[in-house]
């Protein structure tokens, strides 16, 4: 895929929920947030479950630590230049 086609596919997806497939086998799932003409930013729902990731936003035990709550998304900014493939995907609010 050319940077410009994924550009106006990423476009097109603006604020949606998309699998995003790199060339290096790579594969995010999230939401679009936004997009220049570099890279797209994708906010991905979950946490990671490491917990030295957690530690960093709760130090403390009993205020989160490696069971407790962290970060709801993890934000990545991809290169154009490296997505094979764009899907749209459901996703259901709770």
């Amino acid at each position: 895929m050319q940077t410009h086609e994924a550009y106006a596919l990423c476009q097109t997806h603006m604020n949606k929920f998309v699998r995003i497939q790199m060339h290096d086998g790579a594969v995010y799932e999230g939401v679009i947030e936004k997009l220049d003409n570099e890279h797209v930013y994708i906010a991905c729902p979950g946490r990671s479950g490491d917990g030295e990731e957690q530690a960093r936003y709760f130090p403390y035990p009993g205020w989160g630590g490696p069971f407790g709550f962290g970060p709801r998304f993890r934000r990545f900014a991809l290169p154009l230049f490296g997505l094979a493939a764009l899907s749209l995907l459901p996703y259901w609010y709770i």
